[in-house]
């Protein structure tokens, strides 16, 4: 017979589920944009802005799904839009930023919110 959950335990809150997701997920994306163009397979067979988008889709549906506002999800994934983008400029990774990647992540993150946004806005069964 399983135990009883603890009150107040992990699993205890939904969310959990969803917010180790999002940390998970977040951390993939930093692995992926910041390692050394080396270690980046470069034969990606889908085109690499839909990666990008496909990815901040799933960071913005989990991030909103984890108990964060969709506000503070858009202003979050949009600043790391643009930084991952820059330290990839910057660092000496043998990698360049790319406005493009920016603009597709962007535009996953506007369709992941359209997406948890509309959810919450079809009736709820009773």
């Amino acid at each position: 017979m399983p135990e009883p959950r603890q009150p107040g335990g992990w699993g205890a809150d939904p969310r959990d589920l969803w917010r180790t997701a999002f940390s998970v997920l977040f951390a993939a994306s930093a692995y992926a944009f910041l390692s050394p163009q080396a270690q980046v397979p470069g034969d990606v067979p889908v085109s690499d802005k839909l990666v990008h988008a496909v990815l901040f889709v799933l960071l913005a549906v989990t991030g909103v799904r984890a108990g964060l506002s969709w506000r503070a999800v858009l202003v979050a994934l949009l600043a790391w839009a643009v930084v991952s983008e820059v330290l990839q400029a910057v660092l000496p990774i043998g990698r360049d930023g790319n406005v493009a990647d920016a603009v597709a992540d962007a535009a996953g993150v506007l369709v992941g919110l359209a997406i948890v946004v509309g959810l919450r806005q079809l009736p709820q069964k009773r």
